[in-house]
């Protein structure tokens, strides 16, 4: 293998040794680009702990800080008595990502984290992409408002099942509506032709 490029033996990514005062963030690093270059994927098991510490010539405590660090990435995770295996790394973050955004309690951090930025500018993507499509179906605008009225007046009436299920409709409402202009259909919420529109 030349030296400074990963390549794979017996479908197994070849590290290269690491010679840094931190250790780990090399082993991070390199873990990280055997995911992004498809040498380890979704369900794929890290060697164990030993293993791992032979092939990049470190301690095993700076493959544990390495592990642990990749855990909070969301990249892996780790199960007592069965192993360290490789995530799809979108959950774990985006829940990170949601959690971190609650406890935050001042607006100046939240809006110098470009973690959150970028979480919350490909929220606001996707729901404008999702009324664009709904603006598109006939009545889908005013079911939108129908379902948006019921779940508010359940949220009100302080019935947690009854916003549940109006929520649920809204949903199911909002699916439809954004499906339709493909498949060549105009959807109708039963609800909102009951309530004579």
């Amino acid at each position: 293998m030349r030296n400074g490029s990963l390549a794979t033996a017996s479908g197994q990514p070849v590290y290269k040794t690491v010679r840094t005062s931190r250790l780990y963030e090399q082993i991070v690093q390199q873990i990280e680009e055997s995911i992004l270059k498809g040498v380890l994927k979704p369900g794929d098991q890290l060697p164990a702990e030993r293993e791992l510490a032979q092939r990049f010539g470190v301690s095993r405590t700076a493959v544990r800080e390495a592990v642990k660090a990749l855990r909070e990435k969301g990249l892996v995770e780790a199960y007592s008595g069965r192993g360290t295996f490789i995530t799809d790394g979108t959950s774990q973050v985006i829940r990170q990502s949601l959690d971190l955004m609650t406890r935050i309690g001042q607006q100046a951090e939240a809006v110098g984290n470009p973690l959150i930025l970028s979480l919350l500018d490909s929220i606001v993507g996707l729901l404008r992409e999702q009324r664009r499509r709904i603006f598109e179906v006939d009545g889908g605008p005013e079911r939108g408002q129908f379902h948006h009225k019921r779940v508010l007046e359940a949220i009100e009436q302080r019935d947690p099942e009854k916003t549940r299920a109006a929520m649920r409709d809204h949903l199911e409402q909002v699916r439809e509506d954004s499906l339709g202009p493909s498949r060549g259909k105009k959807p109708v919420a039963a609800e909102f032709l009951a309530s004579g529109g």
